[in-house]
């Protein structure tokens, strides 16, 4: 639905000893979480109960009952948080691999322009795992906000003409998202003296939380100052939001093609490593 990140093979899901996650910390950390877990079900307090049953019926014998259990209750509750916690830091780390790795693969595989087999079936592996987090398949106008820059392209055999031709280099090809309810993709040309440009008018699906329906609703191309509009529009695309957060952001389109964006400030990074 646009020139290069606009309208699945899914990937298998990730054998995480494959991708180096399966570590000896990783193992040990959740022998701690199995310990805390069984530790806030013992730090329950049946003796209290039971003894406050065993109280005689006197003035006094129910508020000295409460105590026991909420003291009981209260180390329970701490140590669920503890626990809590702590997985939620696991989720952290993990995801974070997991980006870092599929920014590698990217890189391996040329931004997608030398992409094998293998190294393709590397990419919809990590992609799973993070469409399986908690930034996965899910849009947000307020994530998806600003400037994105292009850093890998899989084009399908349904993916548009104008697509396949315009593919660029990364840190040349662009989907910035300007008010709510619009962005642009725009293609550099030429050390970004001459650009492509077409305006996506979108609308948010209520039947599916992580795509927006989208429609080219304007297009030109310029050379230095002069601007010449293009006559392309089209309507009935979609886009599908496979992760997105802060930094990050996987889609793929009505025609089948799969995008990766970062953010501009993140491109020099991506392009040394």
């Amino acid at each position: 639905m646009t020139f290069s990140s606009l309208p699945y093979s899914s990937g298998t899901s990730l054998r995480r000893h494959h991708h180096g996650f399966r570590s000896r910390p990783f193992r040990v950390k959740h022998c701690v979480i199995i310990f805390l877990c069984l530790a806030s079900v013992c730090m329950l307090p049946p003796r209290s109960f039971t003894a406050g049953l065993q109280m005689p019926m006197r003035a006094g014998c129910f508020p000295a009952l409460k105590r026991r259990l909420s003291i009981g209750s209260y180390r329970s509750l701490s140590l669920l948080k503890l626990v809590r916690d702590v997985l939620s830091s696991e989720v952290a780390e993990a995801t974070g691999q997991a980006k870092h790795e599929l920014l590698s693969a990217v890189r391996d595989t040329g931004s997608g322009a030398a992409e094998s087999n293998i190294s393709a079936k590397r990419v919809d592996d990590l992609i799973e795992v993070l469409t399986a987090s908690s930034g996965g398949r899910q849009f947000s106008d307020d994530l998806a906000a600003g400037d994105w820059v292009l850093v890998y392209t899989r084009n399908s055999d349904g993916s548009p003409v104008t697509q396949k031709l315009t593919r660029t280099k990364p840190g040349n090809t662009f989907a910035n998202f300007n008010e709510k309810g619009t962005f642009d993709n725009i293609v550099k040309f030429m050390s970004g003296s001459c650009s492509l440009r077409a305006t996506v008018t979108y609308s948010a699906d209520t039947q599916k939380s992580e795509r927006i329906l989208c429609d080219i609703t304007d297009a030109d191309v310029k050379f230095g100052w002069l601007r010449i509009p293009l006559p392309l529009r089209a309507k009935g695309g979609w886009l599908d939001f496979l992760y997105l957060d802060e930094d990050l952001r996987i889609t793929r389109g009505n025609k089948g093609g799969t995008f990766i964006h970062i953010r501009p400030d993140k491109i020099e990074d991506f392009l040394r490593a």
